[in-house]
């Protein structure tokens, strides 16, 4: 949602960068090969008028499988008439 990149680093193949929207494949499933590791996690500063927020249903003690439940990216921008309306949406 935020645009974010992960970098996976491999001996032999070096760095590979995957977006987050690819990265997550299925329950426990990830885009890392046997003899990767996940090396950086990139995620772009926000802009103005731009919000992140990340929100999580319930605490580990419950659930320890999610980490975040929903991400999203808003971004606001005035119209020709002054009123703020979202431009982008993600």
């Amino acid at each position: 949602a935020a645009g974010a990149t992960f970098t996976a680093l491999g001996k032999g193949t070096g760095e590979r960068k995957v977006m987050a929207c690819d990265f997550f494949l299925g329950y426990r499933q990830v885009d890392l090969q046997a003899h990767e590791i996940l090396y950086q996690v990139t995620i772009p500063f926000s802009q103005k008028f731009e919000y992140v927020k990340e929100y999580k249903q319930s605490p580990r003690r419950e659930d320890d499988i999610a980490i975040v439940n929903a991400g999203m990216r808003v971004r606001m921008e005035q119209n020709a008439e002054g009123i703020w309306v979202v431009a982008e949406a993600a």
